[in-house]
């Protein structure tokens, strides 16, 4: 009797330290994850930095003989930092890491059987580098295919979803300001 609680004991002992190893794995797993986010997010903001600096400075030709980057002759530079703005707001949430790059195959298995029309925040930021914006509403939009992605996916259950509720109410409350 007492050898039989020992080992049931230690069997728990052990299945306890699994579960705490499983755990630690998905914790450091998460912390990598969102460390890649952070650097390629901030790999972003410095190249958006480069560019308008690039278009700030020069008038026609640069220093090393390149074309200067030009902002398009029929673009609304106002309307295109509100969008910055608001992103840069947006993504302050601390739930929008969930949405800062592209959902992956590995990640979210048959997800582009599922997500006809992908959309992230890194994708967003390349479209307002890019100019391909030519109203707030598409913006706001693509915003909203990215929240409406998640929830497809995911379902009402997940905690995904509800992450995706926090920072769509982000957006609005920056769209109305």
């Amino acid at each position: 009797s007492g050898r039989i609680t020992t080992l049931k004991q230690n069997k728990e002992e052990e299945e306890r330290m699994h579960a705490a190893r499983v755990a630690e794995a998905a914790d450091q797993r998460r912390r990598d994850d969102e460390e890649k986010q952070r650097r390629a997010a901030e790999e972003r903001r410095l190249a958006r930095e480069k560019r308008l600096k690039a278009r700030q400075t020069f008038n026609g030709d640069s220093e090393d003989g390149t074309d200067a980057l030009e902002t398009p002759p029929d673009i609304d530079e106002e309307m295109y930092d509100t969008m910055y703005k608001v992103l840069e707001a947006v993504k302050r949430n601390t739930n929008c890491w969930l949405f800062m790059e592209p959902v992956t195959d590995e990640i979210a298995p048959n997800y582009r059987l599922i997500i006809k029309r992908p959309m992230d925040i890194s994708t967003i930021e390349r479209f307002l580098d890019d100019y391909k914006y030519q109203c707030i509403d598409e913006f706001v939009e693509d915003c909203r295919v990215m929240f409406a992605n998640c929830r497809l996916y995911n379902g009402p259950r997940s905690p995904y979803f509800k992450m995706a509720d926090s920072v769509e109410s982000s957006l609005r409350r920056q769209i109305t300001k």
